[in-house]
């Protein structure tokens, strides 16, 4: 998909935050994702109601993954003052102008990106590729807590953008993000001019409960395409799958040749929110040392050892540990994350975490290896190299 397409939905109120219709706008919609129409959908997840029998699941995007901008502690002004307020629109006070209930959602920031994921992994060829519909905030599509204004009438900058100085919680109230992957209208909050959150698709009635999502797409073929080209020593073979991607996000900046690393940054940007990072990165540790070819600085991993390694140093370990020593602040540096006596750490071993006792103990008739690094780890105990040996084991239990 390559146009606009399906309905442009967009927030109850554009004014607060106005949407400039674009192609990746409208692939994110729930309303577009499994629609004829479109073309990009190889597997879709229904999530919607269905009158009064129906398998819909809360999809409160909005309130888990949007930050706290109305924390009433720790976003103040200058003066001292709560910066802003989620006020309903019966409130004496509402402004239709500053209306993020109704624009962004009323967030929690129980989840922080990355600086990786808000700034690094943006720059391509050395340029912050500001062409990107992905992180376009003149688009609508993302947005920057810079852009949120003062709608509290008591202070004295009413009216004003926030700025960062203000802020005493950086984990939780101070983040950019992907407003066009976290938008669903919640139409239960909108029926209610008293209503003071909104959150997503929070009910599973049918005129409120529409959150359709991607499991697989096409933009994900051509990347795994480019990943299998990598490893087959076709650099720019799978420069030409990864710029199929970003063709379709108006990037200016392309690729002639790819590392991994360029593959795995496009996965971020394009999937963003969709794949399961750490399981991809250790799904990706895994095929880099059977390939045997280089990440982007150069190391070269043994397939034998790549998992058996411990420590929180930066050196050694597995792909994944390598990307967070190289790209996650929260463990490598502390550029914007204001923390209060706690240090973030991370040890090579957790490249997979451990397999609960309790699972070991419930298979009697076979025994499970728990992970390399973690309590009980028997290198002795037999694992199964391919499907055909599984089956095997599962006769030989059943007879």
């Amino acid at each position: 998909m390559t146009n606009t397409f399906g309905t442009f939905v967009t927030p109850f109120n554009t004014e607060t935050w106005p949407i400039q219709r674009n192609v990746i706008w409208d692939l994110h919609r729930p309303e577009n994702k499994l629609i004829a129409e479109n073309k990009e959908v190889i597997l879709g997840m229904p999530n919607r109601g269905i009158g009064s029998s129906n398998s819909f699941v809360a999809f409160n995007t909005m309130r888990a993954l949007g930050p706290l901008w109305d924390d009433k502690s720790n976003l103040l002004d200058p003066n001292g003052v709560q910066a802003v307020k989620s006020f309903a629109r019966s409130d004496k006070n509402y402004d239709s102008k500053y209306d993020y209930n109704r624009s962004i959602g009323r967030g929690t920031g129980y989840l922080h990106p990355t600086y990786y994921s808000q700034y690094g992994m943006w720059e391509v060829n050395g340029v912050d590729d500001e062409g990107d519909l992905r992180r376009s905030t003149k688009s609508g599509n993302w947005m920057m807590m810079d852009s949120v204004r003062v709608n509290n009438p008591s202070s004295k900058y009413y009216g004003q953008y926030l700025q960062k100085s203000w802020c005493k919680d950086t984990i939780r109230d101070w983040f950019g993000w992907p407003h066009y992957k976290i938008y669903l209208m919640d139409q239960n909050a909108e029926a209610k001019e008293s209503s003071t959150q909104f959150n997503g698709a929070s009910s599973s009635s049918t005129t409120s409960g529409i959150a359709d999502w991607y499991c697989y797409r096409l933009a994900e073929a051509y990347l795994l395409r480019a990943e299998a080209k990598f490893y087959n020593g076709d650099p720019a073979g799978a420069a030409l799958d990864v710029n199929k991607v970003r063709e379709r996000a108006q990037c200016k900046q392309l690729y002639t040749t790819v590392t991994i690393g360029d593959i795995m940054d496009e996965r971020a940007r394009e999937l963003y929110l969709e794949e399961w990072r750490y399981l991809e990165l250790s799904r990706v540790s895994y095929c880099l040392a059977l390939s045997g070819k280089p990440d982007e600085w150069g190391n070269t991993y043994d397939v034998n050892t790549y998992d058996k390694q411990e420590g929180t140093d930066p050196n050694g370990g597995s792909y994944w540990y390598q990307r967070i020593m190289h790209y996650n602040e929260f463990y490598n540096k502390n550029p914007e994350l204001i923390v209060k006596n706690h240090k973030y750490t991370i040890d090579k071993r957790n490249l997979y975490l451990p397999i609960p006792q309790s699972a070991i103990d419930a298979n009697r008739l076979g025994k499970l290896r728990q992970n390399y690094g973690y309590d009980k780890y028997d290198d002795s105990v037999p694992m199964w190299g391919n499907w055909q040996e599984a089956v095997a084991d599962e006769d030989n239990l059943s007879n």
